[in-house]
């Protein structure tokens, strides 16, 4: 069973988070994102807003996607931000690689922006 308890460190949430993607576990990857989180495609082009529409966004992905999959690349991790290159399969026939950026304050993840090639 995964952790649930909300670790202090930055990187420690984003690692949470990118467990419970993996395992499709909706509840689990929501619990570490602020009610109010903002997710954005680069450079500032807002998708998504608040943790509903991340539920339902994500709740369709991996009904869509059963196996979709994030392997994480490399993380730099700088104050409060996670900076993630990942390698998505599972969701289109090529891998699709892209880079997260996380804030994260008062113990939740605030807002993430999407760089993806």
């Amino acid at each position: 069973m995964m952790k649930t308890a909300k670790p202090e460190a930055p990187e420690q949430l984003v690692q949470i988070q990118l467990e419970a993607y993996n395992h499709h576990d909706l509840e689990l990857f929501l619990s570490v994102y602020s009610p109010y989180v903002m997710v954005y495609d680069h450079p500032c082009e807002p998708v998504m807003s608040g943790l509903d529409e991340m539920r339902e966004h994500y709740a369709r992905l991996f009904e869509q996607n059963p196996q979709i999959h994030a392997e994480l690349i490399q993380r730099i991790t700088m104050g409060p931000y996670v900076i993630d290159h990942e390698r998505i399969t599972g969701r289109n026939a090529e891998p699709l690689e892209a880079i997260a950026i996380y804030e994260v304050r008062d113990g939740l993840i605030q807002q993430v922006w999407y760089v993806q090639l």
